[in-house]
């Protein structure tokens, strides 16, 4: 190989002409300006590079995610972000009957509000149940398991066989009272609850 006077390189013998280079005919891909970048920045590589593989992988990612957030934007602003519910009214009216009862004392008061849950037509039947037996249920089991360790002297003074209906005396005006509350509190949680 010579020296040529065409080109500043190396010349061949036998050859007119110059060298070609393939990749400078080639189409360039969609995504590229004018200067041999892509649109997103990356200067052109090899086919086979895997930064360019990598490249494609998130650009074709970020096109999916800007599509899916552009047809989550068409819908309404409700389907974005879930409303919380609005309590049930009945079911709210009802705790509030048993927190007048608990306040005034009057046990008719606390007898409606158990019965509204029960008529109600919000809470399937096992609910129904469960709201008007089930808190008090659990406050009636509790002071029943302190009696039994007051007469066994467990915790406390012993009590002996007749001191226990004057205690039971003593505690069945709380013991009402901390059943309509239990009942309260489950149906402030069963009315926020769809």
């Amino acid at each position: 190989m010579t020296p040529g006077a065409y080109g500043g390189g190396p010349q061949v013998e036998g050859f007119a002409g110059g060298i070609e280079i393939p990749d400078l005919f080639k189409e360039r891909p969609e995504d590229e300006d004018e200067d041999g970048e892509q649109a997103d920045g990356v200067p052109p590589g090899p086919a086979d590079s895997r930064a360019r593989t990598l490249v494609r992988f998130l650009r074709e990612r970020r096109r999916a995610k800007a599509e899916a957030a552009g047809k989550a934007g068409a819908q309404p602003e409700a389907a974005a972000a879930p409303a919380r519910p609005r309590p049930n009214a009945f079911l709210l009216m009802a705790a509030a009957v048993l927190v007048v009862g608990v306040v005034s004392g009057h046990w008719l008061l606390l007898v409606i509000g158990w019965l509204l849950p029960y008529a109600s037509r919000v809470l399937r039947p096992a609910e129904r149940k469960w709201a008007v037996l089930g808190p008090p249920g659990v406050v009636l089991a509790g002071a029943a398991v302190w009696l039994w360790g007051r007469t066994n002297g467990k915790w406390g003074e012993t009590l002996a066989d007749d001191q226990v209906g004057g205690a039971v005396q003593g505690m069945w005006p709380w013991l009402l009272r901390g059943a309509a509350l239990a009942s309260v509190l489950y149906l402030v949680w069963r009315a926020r609850r769809r």
